[in-house]
């Protein structure tokens, strides 16, 4: 394929993304609390998918397609989820993005990937947050998920 043709295929998959985005933010304002975290998960698995898609479709072009792809990718992508992420706080829902070294707490967080550490008082921190997790009215939507601190002894 051309660059010219890939180029409008991933400015083609930009804008499906941007539509998708307001059609599901446009939903979420007119569910109830109860579907609110459905409509997010999808949400979050569209946006995934779409990632997914961008990149399958630039790895079979030559490599100056690839950063084109890449580009519209993270584009596609941080642009979503900011855009969800405004809606969400507007509908009042909390958004969890936990600094690094904070305490971990079970109730809002989920570790996906464990960080081994030689320091004992980062044992059991958090050491990045991966994905944000959201709350509204007391309730957890979605966890955070995290990578977490594990002591090693120095071993």
């Amino acid at each position: 394929m051309s660059i010219t043709v890939l180029n409008y295929m991933d400015q083609a998959l930009v804008d499906r993304i941007h539509s998708q985005a307001a059609k599901r933010a446009e939903t979420a304002k007119q569910t109830t609390s109860d579907d609110f975290a459905t409509v997010l998960a999808d949400s979050t698995k569209a946006i995934e998918n779409n990632q997914n898609t961008i990149s399958t479709n630039t790895a079979v072009s030559d490599t100056s397609t690839v950063s084109t792809g890449q580009t519209a990718a993270s584009s596609a992508s941080s642009y979503t989820s900011n855009e969800l992420d405004s809606i969400f706080e507007e509908m009042g829902v909390k958004i969890h993005t936990t600094k690094e070294n904070s305490a971990f707490d079970s109730k809002i967080h989920e570790v996906i990937d464990i960080v081994e550490t030689e320091e004992e008082e980062k044992h059991a921190r958090i050491a990045k947050s991966i994905r944000n997790g959201y709350e509204y009215h007391g309730k957890i939507l979605l966890k955070e998920m995290v990578a977490g601190y594990k002591y090693t002894g120095g071993d």
